[in-house]
């Protein structure tokens, strides 16, 4: 008897470890949920600082590439109230140098959420069904999206594993405009920013690494980094810096022929700033030092014809 009790207690404690051990492998168990200050995650987390990637900008306004940028996440969580944060941080180099701040970022039960302008809301819950209509409520004065949920499947990555992939329409059109893929974020835009408003193509990313190893690619694009010189400057246009801090500015080689509004946008849609200026001037500054660390979106009309550029408030 003593020894049958010895070997059951023995089994049960194998199986025990190898249903542990499993779970954590697949990604389904973690400490405290994969937030914690030593940065553990698991396999699929989204947000992690195992996790790194690449994207593409793209302006369809001017019809061409602009760059790639490289992003991670901070190291150690940060605790705001009584949530933990990872900090998305971002780099125009290619070499990934020179990183700026961000929003935060945390995950729990499936559910990404953002703190940007110190209130926190949801960017994507891979918990939805097909049918269902997510919306996206940032914060106070932006613009409420409403998203259909058109399709709920899973993609085999480069390493082998399956993930969880969701499919939103915009503006609950039957048609997806964006893919999330659980562990990875979405595969469009970055971490949830959506250019419903905006109706401009896709921010792809290009390349996800986790680890250290690739586990995803674009088919579209065969290339983890992209750098090109953006049609504004076919259009005798430079504007810099990007990440920019204190001041954007804008250079013409050809003087706007009329006075000239430059519009400033959150990426939620919501217009914050507005710059008058009189026409036939070579350079444009804007002060921007009062916005937060973000997204933006700078736009403005010449003769008729409307530009929308991408920059980066840092701290």
């Amino acid at each position: 008897m003593n020894t049958y009790c010895k070997l059951t207690t023995t089994l049960m404690s194998a199986l025990f470890m190898v249903c542990s051990l499993s779970g954590y492998l697949i990604g389904q168990t973690s400490p405290a949920d994969g937030i914690s200050t030593s940065g553990e995650s698991n396999t699929f987390k989204t947000i992690s600082p195992s996790n790194t990637w690449t994207d593409m900008t793209y302006d369809p306004m001017m019809g061409g590439n602009v760059h790639s940028r490289r992003y991670r996440f901070s190291e150690d969580s940060v605790e705001v109230g009584d949530n933990w944060y990872f900090q998305l941080q971002i780099s125009q180099s290619k070499e990934g140098d020179e990183w700026s701040d961000l929003d935060l970022y945390r995950e729990e039960n499936g559910v990404i959420y953002v703190n940007s302008h110190e209130v926190e809301y949801v960017v994507m819950d891979f918990n939805v069904e097909v049918g269902e209509t997510f919306s996206i409520e940032p914060p106070p004065g932006g613009s409420i999206v409403d998203f259909l949920v058109v399709s709920v499947d899973s993609i085999e990555l480069l390493d082998g594993s399956l993930r969880n992939r969701v499919g939103l329409g915009c503006y609950e059109f039957e048609e997806v405009s964006y893919y999330w893929v659980e562990g990875i974020g979405s595969l469009n835009q970055t971490l949830g920013l959506y250019h419903c408003f905006f109706d401009l193509a896709d921010d792809p990313i290009l390349c996800f690494y986790q680890n250290g190893e690739m586990i995803y690619s674009d088919e579209d694009n065969g290339e983890c980094w992209i750098t090109s010189v953006t049609d504004i400057h076919k259009h005798g246009i430079n504007i810099y810096p990007n990440p920019a801090s204190d001041f954007l500015t804008i250079e013409f080689d050809d003087p706007p022929a009329q006075d000239i509004e430059f519009l400033v946008y959150e990426y939620t849609g919501k217009k914050i700033s507005n710059f008058q200026f009189s026409g036939f001037q070579s350079q444009y500054q804007l002060q921007i030092s009062e916005l937060s660390p973000g997204f933006y979106y700078l736009s403005w009309e010449e003769d008729g014809r409307p530009y929308v550029y991408h920059f980066v408030v840092a701290d």
